[in-house]
């Protein structure tokens, strides 16, 4: 992971009605790429309800696994998430040096839930095409 920037900051009134929030409350916005052997493979826009991370929380601890890290500091874990799939053209979504010479992305747009079917986090993972495979597997 290589974080771009973490901040705390008022949550939206989309981000509200994704997490279930109520006015006032505020979120921990996320912006990070992914990488694979040195090269970016995806970015990721994350917003985590403020209410799940921890009293004293310090964005400089967070450096790896969001999950991990809420997992090992407050004991939450992501039970299940509802992910919408969409192929996205745009010359904004990424930074750094690839920023203009990818513009075709598959876009992830996740919503997380802890065990009590509560929704703490939204991910919208960018993944460049080309650099990461998804197969799906459908039983019945």
């Amino acid at each position: 992971m290589d974080y771009r920037s973490k901040s705390h900051r008022p949550a939206t009134a989309e981000e509200r009605e994704r997490l279930g929030l109520q006015d006032g409350a505020d979120v921990l916005a996320i912006q990070r790429a992914i990488l694979a052997d040195g090269a970016t493979v995806a970015y990721s826009y994350d917003t985590v309800a403020g209410s799940v991370l921890p009293t004293k929380f310090d964005a400089s601890e967070l450096t790896g696994s969001v999950f991990a890290y809420l997992e090992q500091r407050t004991g939450l874990i992501a039970a299940r998430a509802i992910a919408e799939v969409h192929a996205v053209e745009s010359r904004s979504i990424g930074w750094g040096q690839d920023q203009d010479s990818k513009q075709l992305y598959v876009l992830l747009d996740q919503l997380h839930y802890d065990s009590r079917s509560r929704p703490f986090m939204r991910s919208r993972t960018y993944f460049v095409e080309g650099r990461f495979n998804f197969v799906v597997q459908r039983t019945r």
